[in-house]
């Protein structure tokens, strides 16, 4: 049997201080008789777990390639993110390898792309090593060379791939390039802690960008340690989810993977994280293992690490197999983004790490959301998984009147599927049966539509076809408002809206220096209908100057006619505006005063016995997290 050559990277990071890295590509039998003598190398235009054209060919420069015997080829850029090497007539004669170098910008941290500084290099390798199609499913092999100095000052290797110290540096290995875009690596200063779940290890990394001769990072892991309980509460969170993909009874097994690292990148502005094949990468503030933000790091652990189920291991066909260089379309990321984040409260609840009531609290600013923006009225939970990819051309004025969020409406889609369900047997395990079959049915690799996941919520529920479609028409395809009545009365819960109005313009504005600026304009609403727009500088109401948020002065002037005076384009202006109302508060979801020993026996079957202590684990928006 022939054993293809691996195609092997170098990656020099010894400009890590200046953030470039140098980047060599080899590709081993390149064929003599190639059609047109040329070979196409791409570097992807996107990377997995964010929904977003990232264009990162943008950071890469000085393409060069030669053949194995050192003659150079001639490179051409061809697309935005595709490089062709002309091989020549005479490559016949010399054929076999084709080595491609370039250098890479490392710049970019918040959206855990590629970054490097004097502490570190993290690759994301969807946005550091360019592919060639014909290549794509052979071993992958990645030097990475480093000077002394850097490995004297402790930098080392994390990776949920295989690694060993070499003379040079490190070298990780995968088993296809597949396999390497989903595995983070990070080279630098960092901290380990290692422990098990299930006789498995997992890593819990953590860099600061810290050097040794100030504060270490060992000192951070030691306040996650004293403060919070790591990893002992990362643990917690494995085990609570490995029990919803193999059930209660369950006590081994369910863990996909032989080993797992949360690489935790802890700075200043920190935030949002990405699922990977066994690993993630996780970002916060240093001060979060300090404060109460250490709830919402905690939800987005519970997050990333559903997602090695959910889409690491089944995901929608339109996601299988990834074209890493246009869209991948599907109509279930509300059920890839939103039905993990509503599992982020049902594992922390069962967990013991969020009391019920916080759980409640999620549950209850969904229903609030959907009630009070517009977007809901016109986008559904599908369109939005489909739009996902030019959501962030919506991204500003316009998204709350035209939009929904597959985090947050899938969310709340999620709760209703999940106790639709559970009111309809009993005896199931609501939407965790409905996980644990999307696994048996594509946990490896095939993918699956949104005939199957109604297929399978109907053998789970034991509803009929017609039932299943009614329920995804009206709250996954379609855009009215849900009633949350009967999916509360489940577990005994009920909805309190809040019971007083104030006044409104129906504007959403922000300050900056003494300069108030409409944000949005909620459509249909008193300033919409008077012809306020996004951009508009309010400096005044009724001639009384407005210095942080025009909303506050007319809180109690509902019904009101007032004068508002405004710039635009640099030319002061007034408009009349009739004062609406908006509710105080917001919606909240309780438990009923008596709840029946069916409801409290299904409340804790849902969430567990919940904790005694701590508070809500609110979510930080992973978009994409």
């Amino acid at each position: 049997m022939r054993v293809d050559a691996p195609v092997r990277y170098t990656v020099d990071v010894s400009r890590a201080p200046q953030q470039l890295l140098g980047v060599t590509m080899t590709l081993s039998d390149v064929p003599k008789d190639l059609a047109g003598g040329v070979l196409d190398v791409h570097l992807p235009v996107w990377r997995p777990g964010l929904y977003v054209l990232v264009e990162q060919a943008g950071t890469v420069r000085d393409v060069t390639a030669r053949a194995g015997d050192g003659a150079a080829i001639r490179v051409e850029k061809v697309e935005k993110a595709t490089w062709r090497l002309h091989l020549g007539e005479g490559w016949a004669l010399r054929g076999g390898e084709v080595t491609v170098g370039y250098t890479v910008l490392a710049a970019s941290l918040e959206n855990r792309t590629r970054h490097a500084d004097s502490s570190h290099v993290f690759m994301s390798p969807s946005t550091v090593m360019m592919y060639a199609p014909g290549w794509r499913e052979r071993p992958v092999e990645v030097s990475i060379t480093a000077p002394e100095a850097f490995v004297r000052e402790g930098w080392r290797v994390a990776t949920g791939l295989p690694s060993e110290a070499t003379a040079s540096g490190w070298v990780v290995r995968a088993k296809d390039y597949d396999r390497l875009v989903d595995s983070p690596i990070e080279v630098g200063l960092h901290d380990v802690r290692t422990f098990e779940v299930g006789g498995v290890p997992h890593d819990l990394v953590v860099w600061t960008g810290l050097k040794p001769e100030g504060r270490t990072t060992a000192g951070v892991l030691g306040e996650l340690e004293k403060y919070r309980g790591m990893p002992g509460v990362l643990s917690k969170i494995v085990e609570a989810q490995r029990r919803i993909f193999v059930g209660e009874e369950e006590e081994k097994g369910g863990l996909p993977y032989e080993r797992y690292v949360f690489l935790v990148h802890a700075y200043p502005a920190g935030r949002g994280g990405t699922e990977h094949w066994n690993s993630t990468v996780m970002q916060t503030s240093p001060e979060a293992f300090l404060t109460d933000r250490y709830d919402n790091f905690l939800s987005l652990v519970a997050h990333e690490m559903f997602h090695t189920w959910n889409v690491k291991r089944f995901r929608p066909s339109g996601l299988t197999p990834y074209d890493y260089q246009r869209e991948n379309y599907t109509e279930l990321l509300w059920l890839v983004e939103g039905t993990t984040t509503y599992y982020e409260g049902v594992t922390l609840s069962r967990a013991g790490l969020m009391k019920h009531e916080a759980v409640f609290e999620r549950i209850a600013g969904e229903i609030d959301r959907e009630k009070t923006a517009p977007g809901g009225r016109v986008q559904s939970a599908a369109a939005a998984s489909f739009d996902a990819w030019i959501s962030g051309s919506k991204l500003g004025a316009d998204q709350i009147n035209s939009t929904v969020s597959i985090y947050g409406k899938g969310m709340l889609v999620s709760f209703y599927l999940d106790m639709w369900i559970r009111e309809r047997n009993e005896a199931s395990d609501g939407l965790d049966g409905v996980m644990r079959e999307l696994m048996k049915l594509a946990g490896g690799g095939s993918g699956y539509s949104t005939a199957d996941v109604k297929r399978i919520v109907a053998g789970v529920s034991g509803s009929s076809a017609a039932e299943v479609d009614e329920f995804f028409a009206r709250a996954v395809e379609g855009t009215g408002l849900l009633d949350p009545t009967v999916a509360l009365s489940v577990m005994g819960l009920e909805v309190a809206d809040a019971e007083k109005e104030e006044g409104t313009l129906g504007l959403t504005t922000s300050e900056a220096s003494g300069v108030v600026t409409v944000s949005a304009v909620i459509a249909g609403g008193p300033g919409s209908k008077a012809g306020l727009l996004p951009g508009d500088l309010v400096v005044a109401v009724d001639g009384v100057r407005v210095r942080t948020d025009a909303e506050k002065m007319v809180t109690k002037r509902k019904g009101e006619r007032v004068r508002v005076s405004y710039f635009r384009n640099d030319t002061l202006r007034e408009v009349e505006v009739e004062v609406g109302s908006k509710p105080v508060g917001k919606v909240k979801v309780k438990s009923v005063k008596e709840p029946s020993e069916k409801q409290l026996r299904l409340r804790e079957k849902w969430i567990g016995k919940g904790s005694s202590g701590g508070k809500d684990a609110k979510a930080e928006d992973s978009a994409g997290r």
